[in-house]
């Protein structure tokens, strides 16, 4: 045999005892840092990646499963967006619209001192026009006035 295992054979008892419990340390700690923590880390990751994934599938059947309500409610509130749509003028109609509303104040008697359309905003899907009246007349000629105003089509 070779003369160091030799030696190795002829230390007392605790010392080769040691000897042994050092290389099973080493041999673990390997173990550990060169395999296991990699595949620890990469365990962690997946687990938290099929994690999310539940959670996401658990949302996706949530809103499978109700599919036809929002379909329902999508359908309600379309037909309500258009009906709000088809009540509002077109920007073609828009000068048409100023017209009937100053012919508007005239039928009713009221004198127009000043008819000034301001710029327009575009306020999402529609745009604003904002219009300055200045009108004289009495309290009853304007009260008409904007009655007929709120009945335009």
């Amino acid at each position: 045999m070779n003369s160091q295992v030799e030696q190795v054979f002829n230390l007392p008892a605790y010392q080769r005892i040691l000897i042994v419990l050092v290389i099973m340390v080493a041999l673990a700690a390997g173990f550990y840092f060169l395999l296991y923590q990699g595949q620890l880390e990469q365990h962690s990751s997946l687990v938290k990646k099929r994690d999310a994934a539940q959670v996401k599938l658990q949302k996706n059947q949530k809103i499978a499963n109700n599919l036809e309500v929002y379909r329902a409610e999508y359908e309600k509130m379309q037909a309500r967006l258009d009906e709000a749509l088809g009540e509002l003028p077109l920007k073609r109609e828009i000068p048409s619209l100023l017209t009937s509303i100053g012919d508007l104040a005239k039928d009713k008697g009221l004198e127009i001192l000043r008819f000034k359309p301001a710029k327009e905003s575009i306020k999402g899907f529609y745009a604003e026009v904002p219009v300055t009246l200045k009108l004289s007349g009495s309290y009853h000629q304007a009260a008409a006035f904007f009655d007929a105003v709120s009945k335009m089509e």
